[in-house]
């Protein structure tokens, strides 16, 4: 599947799951950037479908202590969290570590490492948290961080692996997100020409116009 693809899914199902819409366009790009580095985000929504479903509005808070930077959430899913996370991240200095706590599945905080910048994080989960450690200038040139910029580049060039039954489920369950196929919602969409049923019964483009002008024309 293509990143275009990826992304427009992916949206559909936050805000199919209620996701705040203030909070969808962040976390689809978190999504879509998990799924660049094989982290595994579609098998698990696919496997729960409530996993994204907001429980309140996420909520944290940043402190600053001897021992350095915490970003404290309250059962904050990670992918609603990593955003802030990145934001912080890029506000320190190379080297600065950042304790996250109060999240789930926190292993998905890693997607963040596709932002210009944070290519050679080092992200060690743990239970409900996770250590993350800003990498130095030497380590942006490092293994690891070559192959976040050789998985995005593989991302843009082929596209992302996917299984066809399981994209194919969560193409059928991101249509949630779209208005009810009705003839109001047709009309709605630029055609005036349908019938009671729902039913397109003349396109509304100019070569037809033109065409069913013409036949009511000879027609009289």
């Amino acid at each position: 599947m293509s990143l275009r693809e990826c992304r427009l899914i992916v949206e559909r199902l936050f805000v199919a799951a209620g996701a705040h819409p203030g909070l969808v366009p962040g976390a689809r790009d978190v999504a879509v950037a998990a799924e660049v580095l094989g982290l595994g985000l579609l098998r698990a929504v696919h496997d729960d479908a409530d996993l994204i479903r907001p429980t309140a509005s996420p909520r944290a808070e940043v402190r600053e202590t001897s021992a350095g930077v915490q970003l404290i959430a309250d059962d904050v899913l990670s992918i609603y969290l990593a955003p802030a996370l990145r934001d912080l991240l890029l506000e320190l200095p190379a080297g600065a570590t950042v304790s996250v706590t109060g999240v789930r599945r926190p292993e998905w905080l890693e997607a963040i490492a596709l932002t210009p910048g944070l290519e050679s994080i080092e992200l060690t989960p743990g239970d409900g948290g996770a250590i993350v450690r800003l990498g130095t200038e030497a380590a942006a040139s490092a293994p690891r961080a070559e192959r976040v910029r050789a998985a995005i580049d593989h991302a843009q060039r082929v596209g992302l692996a996917a299984d066809p039954e399981l994209w194919f489920a969560l193409y059928v369950r991101s249509n949630d997100a779209l208005a009810e196929d009705t003839a109001q919602s047709r009309a709605h969409a630029g055609y005036r020409d349908v019938d009671e049923a729902g039913r397109i019964v003349k396109q509304m483009d100019d070569d037809t116009d033109l065409e069913h002008a013409l036949r009511n024309r000879v027609a009289s």
